[in-house]
């Protein structure tokens, strides 16, 4: 990285370092919602933003795998007893994999559908192929 690119990042560093130490030294249970809550809705946002602002395409599963990673951290909390600092990141990995094996099993189908169609187009062939023989 040159000088330039590192520089530009140091506003974002200062940034992240303050909210850190902000959060850690809150003790009202609101205001650790709140500046919890408020990082996890600004990823989802941008992220919304790239897939359908610059992309144009809507997509529904974005929320489906943004769901798992609220349950994790909301079921880790209350039945676990675990920070949601631990959680956070626990989540985001458990979206991660449930999008991989998703991703994984739709191949799995398409890959499945291809070969129908390749069977069917032969079988339709050979069905064209003994029609014309039966004619002549």
């Amino acid at each position: 990285m040159t000088v330039l690119q590192l520089r530009s990042l140091v506003p974002a560093l200062v940034f992240t370092i303050a909210y850190a130490a902000i959060s850690l030294s809150v003790t009202n249970s609101y205001y650790q919602l709140v500046l919890t809550l408020v990082p996890v809705w600004a990823v989802f946002g941008l992220s919304w933003n790239l897939l359908s602002g610059y992309t144009g395409l809507i997509s529904f599963g974005h929320a489906a795998f943004f769901g798992i990673g609220a349950y994790t951290t909301a079921l880790g909390q209350i039945y676990f007893d675990l920070s949601p600092w631990l959680l956070i990141p626990v989540a985001a990995m458990l979206g991660g994999i449930a999008g991989l094996l998703i991703e994984h099993a739709v191949g799995l189908i398409d890959d499945l559908l291809i070969i129908a169609r390749v069977v069917s187009l032969r079988e339709f062939g050979e069905g064209v192929i003994d029609f014309a023989a039966a004619i002549n």
